[in-house]
């Protein structure tokens, strides 16, 4: 077996064994999504509407928690939620039942790798604007998850900008944040520039690559201090984006795609030598039906390799299986109906392993964009 995988249909939370597995309902409800399985895969957080649940994957009934944003600890079944006043951490080991930990005031974090420290995204009012409108100063707070009495460090600020955390680097010594200009929901949904800062503070570091701020964008390699992104502004996700391999050291930038084709998408082999992403040509918003799975070798400029080619699907996200032998991706039919399909890595024997998933946005997206991760999850066995 490849692990499991939890995802949402029309009205259900269920999870099966990949492949072939026995598909094991654990939830119903009107508008779930968003799950996430725990460290251990023993556990599963979703949300039904704007309820939090924490459900057990052999079977334990869902237990709710209070209504935030949530993410896992990366090494323990530990469950960070930011509620509106709170930063509020849930531990399996208290059976859900009392915060571990309390945060007021924190944003949703964002953990190095060892989940002894975290960054999030916080601001503070700087006065009023001519029309009495709040001006605020966007900061990077860095809070430790041992030593509760420790408190917060500022890490840096901008006045008039918010900062929003992606990941601390593969080191752990530096933030990978993006910069919105006076908080701006129309100039972040075209993109924002990445930077770094080191997490012990100082002067940031302007990466000279702008990217549309999904997560799924992009993808920090296993083995090395690189990152691996979808570069490109403007929100339309058909034209104008290419995959690239940034250093994070050295801040040089490699492109994988030429402008001929947009690409989307990517995610790195665990052994950190190849990189899954999607591909169609650059063109209007018919062609993303044209989109499919390809493979490039990271360190040579040898050609990707296309590894779908079922011209009835539209293929997309792909994840690698834990020892890189597979490969898990969602499709999407001509009626925008969407499954998750498991392949061998270089493409052989694509098998369908779930039902009709819930898909929100519709087959078109956000421009292009659709947010699998809101319809599963795919647990692929414990942190080594």
């Amino acid at each position: 077996m490849l692990g499991t995988v939890a995802f949402v249909e029309s009205d259900s939370l269920a999870i099966r064994a990949v492949p072939d597995g026995p598909f094991i309902r654990l939830a119903t409800g009107r508008r779930i999504h968003s799950p996430r399985f725990s460290p251990s895969g023993q556990w599963i957080a979703f949300h039904d509407g704007d309820k939090l649940f924490v459900a057990g994957a052999g079977g334990q009934p869902p237990f709710p928690l209070p209504a935030g944003e949530c993410v896992w600890l990366p090494a323990e079944d530990v469950l960070a939620v930011a509620t509106a006043g709170a930063l509020l951490f849930f531990a399996a080991r208290n059976g859900w039942s009392l915060p571990s930990l309390i945060r007021k005031g924190a944003g949703l974090p964002v953990f190095n790798s060892e989940a002894t420290e975290f960054v999030y995204a916080g601001a503070v009012r700087k006065g009023a604007g001519p029309a009495g409108e709040p001006l605020r100063e966007g900061q990077l707070q860095r809070g430790f998850y041992t030593g509760a009495a420790r408190g917060p460090t500022l890490v840096t600020s901008k006045y008039l900008t918010n900062l929003i955390p992606f990941a601390w680097t593969r080191d752990s010594q530096s933030i990978l944040y993006w910069e919105d200009p006076d908080f701006s929901a129309s100039l972040m949904a075209d993109g924002l520039e990445l930077l770094t800062v080191a997490a012990s503070g100082g002067e940031p570091r302007r990466t000279g690559v702008s990217t549309l701020v999904h997560r799924d964008l992009l993808a920090l390699s296993p083995r090395r201090n690189r990152l691996a992104l979808t570069a490109g502004s403007g929100r339309e996700t058909w034209e104008g984006k290419r995959i690239a391999i940034l250093d994070l050291d050295t801040m040089a930038l490699r492109y994988l795609t030429d402008e001929s084709v947009s690409a989307l998408d990517p995610a790195w082999s665990p052994d950190g030598r190849r990189i899954a992403f999607v591909e169609a040509p650059a063109a209007p918003l018919a062609n993303l039906g044209l989109r499919k799975i390809w493979v490039a070798v990271a360190a040579d400029a040898s050609p990707p390799k296309q590894t779908t080619t079922d011209e009835r699907y539209r293929d997309e996200l792909p994840q690698w299986s834990a020892r890189g032998t597979h490969l898990l991706f969602c499709r999407m039919d001509a009626g925008g109906s969407g499954t998750l399909w498991l392949m061998g890595a270089g493409g052989e024997n694509p098998t369908q392993v779930s039902g009709p998933l819930r898909l929100e946005d519709g087959p078109a997206g956000y421009y292009g964009y659709v947010d699998w991760r809101r319809a599963f999850d795919w647990f692929r066995g414990p942190r080594a």
